[in-house]
């Protein structure tokens, strides 16, 4: 082959490299060159030649030599096992001069001019193949081709087998037979039921079908199976032929409606069996016994049954249930036959109240009983007064008076009835009752309370004296400590039969010195106005007395007016300011020898307070200003309500009527799925609400109470199924948000710069100042969530506590300070910066500076509204804000 050549011709060349010889020339022969020789002519001018007489190959490792014909090269080998046989995609390689310059090519399967020839042999399974195989090729200087024939002749295949049994050819039946007999000692026929056929090349199950006969007492049982398997020799066809012997015995066998027969086992002279299981209600009352010996009937006899071993038990109202079993028996001929029993009759009863199923439960009385709930009409009629049975309408029978439960918030009238009777099921009657409790209730709100949230998390509550669901309008004065807390009202309600429901949010506003809450129930609206006492006046420690406080209401930097009500006595004064205010800037001023420091900042909701330390000598006072600014919307706590109470059963049955305990109680989450709870206090996860189950015949009235932000009180009060059992339980609950249990900050400002670096999530810094006496730290956080924040301050070291709007979270950051030369030998400064707020929130920020001359003596709280203030508020009036109050 040309391809082979270059092969050759390459390698030399490469060979020749290796040796440092430059080949003068690598040339191939042509068709002009001496018949089947190559000539490769060196740098040394002897000549290297194939000789292509020489052509060898191997077959099923054997050497094969080809000879030269007029039609071509050709060989012939011949093959005694399948395992020697060549595959169709084999292909062989003809060396051309192995001793010599080697050359070669492939020969390859041609099918057409391969034959084969399969015969049957003496042994079934086994085929006889003859053939050749014939592989072609042609050498690329040849001019005819090169053929291989592998001839072949094996058997092939094993003995075919039925159970390891082999066949014989009967010639007279022209098939294939085998024979057996099947070991067999016991039961009416052999226990074999399958034979493996092994055709030779594979293996299939034949059933086997025993026909048994009794021969003058032995027993004969006989099976044949026939058939036809084909492989390439052709069609087979073969027979089986079993057989199996015993001594026949004493046999006694009963049937049922044309069953399978039951053969009864005989044990000290007794007869004894059991049948199938009656799983329709129809055993006979007799079975009839075959008796005599193995496939020869002797006599009959009859078996008596006697049914008081089954029981009838109510499984449910309209349906009987049989269990246990039947016996028969024939004392005479000792035989006892068993027969389980395990059927129902009748069908459940269908009872409809006011549209819904009624699932009845069987009382200890045997009675089935359920209990029912209803409602009453404006005039405490029953608005459903019929039960249908099986679609029959029965009349309730109703008593005459209407009881009147009052609870905490709620008045409940209900009206008591009852229905019973009998249901006939399979000659067994069942009794029934039903007893029906209707109601309306009567919701109402109960008390209204003023919600204090400190700083600190903690909640204080303040009830309105003489409430009045009629009156709209209250007064409730707190001490003067109290303005600096958040306010929000809280509330007492029924919520749900006839309900009590609560409104939009109203945010709190102020006029003048009073906190103004409003809140809507019922489609009213509630108004409390918080006012606060006058500080009273503190006479002590009078040598560290300031000389003044000032605020300059149109925000700017200045020195303003002396703060309204002064009075170097009093400590605690409160600015109101309007949401839209420009801002305010309050300046504290010491006399000579009077040293003014700030101290703690407590900031709640939109409340801020700063507090300051005047000292002179071992004398010190704590002043401090509260500033309150008015909001439009209410903060996430204000505006939170859960949903409406829900009860998530009503329909489980209890036998107890005087039962007031409920099934469970918890909470639905988002989805609607039921969470049930086993403490009296529990937590519940955003989008979810609380909720109960009761049993049926109850009725629940819920009690709402919101007694701080975010935590609900519920009374459930609850009637029995009597109509006359009354009590009340009490859950707490805190509705969990990701807003209002957040306790993060969002920034801290220390002399007014940001800290650099602040992560919400690190809660420790070091920064450096001028003056470790006199430097300012300004949390930054969200207002709108309703966390709270205070700070304090010692020397060098701040530590700054946020509390989340639910009270469960809080986070303390602390701030170090160090004195950076580069900065000392001012003043300091005792003012701090609140910052914007994040975009979450009512955006302003309340700056505490300090300026001018004054810079080492007082403290300014500045409170300015934020340039990206919503653009939808009014115009800052002109003018001065609403002025402060000692209080």
């Amino acid at each position: 082959m040309k391809d082979s050549w270059r092969k050759i011709a390459a390698m030399t060349a490469a060979t020749a490299a290796l040796a440092g010889v430059q080949p003068a020339m690598i040339a191939v022969a042509d068709g002009g060159s001496e018949k089947g020789v190559a000539r490769i002519q060196s740098d040394t001018g002897t000549d290297a030649r194939t000789d292509a007489t020489v052509r060898v190959l191997t077959v099923a490792g054997r050497k094969v030599s080809l000879g030269e014909t007029d039609s071509g090269w050709v060989g012939r080998v011949g093959v005694d096992a399948k395992k020697d046989l060549p595959k169709t995609d084999d292909l062989f390689d003809v060396i051309v001069d192995p001793d010599g310059v080697p050359d070669q090519y492939s020969l390859k399967y041609d099918a057409k001019q391969s034959a084969e020839y399969a015969t049957a042999t003496d042994t079934l399974g086994v085929i006889h193949r003859e053939g050749t195989m014939t592989f072609v090729g042609q050498r690329d200087q040849d001019d005819k081709p090169t053929v291989l024939t592998v001839a072949y002749s094996y058997d092939d295949g094993h003995a075919a087998n039925a159970d390891g049994h082999g066949f014989t050819w009967n010639e007279a039946k022209q098939r294939w037979e085998t024979s057996w007999r099947v070991d067999w000692d016991k039961g009416l026929a052999p226990s074999l039921t399958e034979v493996s056929l092994d055709d030779g090349s594979s293996t299939s199950p034949l059933p086997v079908k025993w026909k048994v006969s009794n021969d003058n007492g032995t027993l004969t049982a006989t099976a044949s199976m026939e058939g036809t398997f084909s492989d390439d020799a052709g069609d087979h066809a073969y027979s089986i032929t079993l057989d199996a012997l015993r001594p026949a015995l004493q046999t006694r066998t009963v049937t049922r409606d044309g069953g399978e027969p039951l053969r009864l086992t005989e044990m000290d002279g007794v007869w004894t069996g059991s049948m199938p299981a009656d799983t329709k209600g129809d055993a006979p009352d007799s079975l009839t016994v075959i008796a005599g010996m193995e496939g020869q009937k002797d006599r009959e006899y009859t078996l008596k049954a006697d049914r008081s071993g089954t029981n009838a038990t109510q499984s449910r109202l309209g349906v009987i249930a049989y269990s246990g079993s039947i016996a028969y028996a024939n004392e005479y001929e000792r035989t006892r036959v068993s027969m389980p029993v395990s059927y129902e009759r009748g069908k459940s009863a269908e009872a409809v109240f006011d549209g819904r199923q009624i699932e009845f439960r069987r009382a200890d009385d045997g009675t089935w009983h359920a209990n029912l709930t209803g409602s009453l009409d404006r005039s405490d009629k029953p608005t459903v007064d019929v039960m249908s049975l099986n679609g029959q309408d029965m009349k309730i029978d109703w008593d005459k008076d209407v009881k009147t439960t009052v609870g905490e918030a709620t008045v409940i009238h209900s009206l008591t009835g009852h229905l019973s009777g009998t249901i006939s099921v399979d000659g067994i009657e069942q009794r029934w009752s039903v007893d029906f409790t209707s109601t309306r209730t009567e919701g109402r709100v109960s008390a209204l309370n003023v919600l204090q949230r400190n700083a600190d998390g903690s909640t204080t509550s303040h009830p309105v004296e003489g409430f009045d669901p009629s009156k709209t309008d209250y007064t409730l004065t707190l001490p003067a400590d109290s303005a600096t807390g958040s306010y929000s009202l809280g509330y007492a309600s029924a919520s749900d039969t006839d309900k009590v429901t609560e409104g939009k949010p109203i945010a709190p506003s102020l006029d003048g010195s009073t906190r103004v809450l409003k809140i809507t129930l019922n489609g009213v609206t509630y108004t409390v106005r918080v006012a606060f006492a006058k500080p009273q006046s503190q006479p002590s420690n009078t040598a560290a007395r300031l000389k003044g406080i000032y605020v300059n209401y149109d925000g700017t930097t200045g020195k303003g007016t002396l703060i309204e009500g002064w009075n170097p006595d009093v400590l605690s004064y409160t600015l109101h300011v309007p949401a839209d205010a420009k801002g305010v800037y309050v300046l504290p001023e010491a006399p000579d020898g009077v040293n003014v420091k700030a101290a703690d900042v407590i900031q709640s909701g939109w409340s801020t307070t700063q507090r300051w330390i005047s000292v002179a000598g071992d004398q010190s006072r704590v002043y401090q200003v509260t500033v309150v600014r008015d909001h439009d919307t209410p903060t996430a706590d204000e505006a939170f309500q859960p949903g409406k109470p829900a009860d998530s059963d009503g329909m489980t049955q209890t036998q107890n009527r005087a039962e007031t305990n409920l099934v469970s109680h918890g909470w639905t989450d988002a989805k609607g799925a039921y969470h049930t709870e086993n403490g009296d206090s529990y937590r519940i996860e955003e989008g979810g609400s609380f909720a109960y189950a009761s049993y049926a015949g109850q009725t629940v009235s819920v009690s709402t109470e919101k007694i701080s932000p975010m935590n609900y009180r519920y009374t459930l009060s609850v009637l029995a199924p009597d109509g006359a059992t009354f009590a009340q339980h009490t859950y707490t609950v805190t509705y969990i948000t990701e807003t209002t249990t957040t306790a993060m900050l969002s920034g801290i400002l220390v002399n007014n710069e940001p800290v650099e670096g602040f992560k919400p999530q690190e809660t420790e810094y070091t920064v450096t100042v001028g003056n470790l006496d006199h430097w300012t730290v300004v949390p930054q956080f969200d207002k709108q969530s309703g966390m709270s924040v205070t700070t304090s301050r010692d020397k060098a070291t701040a530590r700054i506590t946020v509390t989340s709007a639910d009270g469960l979270n809080k986070r303390a950051y602390t701030v170090h300070a160090k004195l950076d030369a580069a900065k000392a030998g001012g003043a300091g400064a005792d003012g701090a910066q609140l910052d914007n707020l994040p975009s979450t929130g009512s955006a302003f920020r309340l700056p505490v500076i300090m300026g001018g001359t004054l810079l080492a003596t007082g403290l300014a709280l500045l409170l300015t509204a934020a340039s990206h203030m919503r653009s939808n508020r009014r115009r800052p009036r002109h003018g001065e804000p609403r002025r402060a109050s000692r209080a």
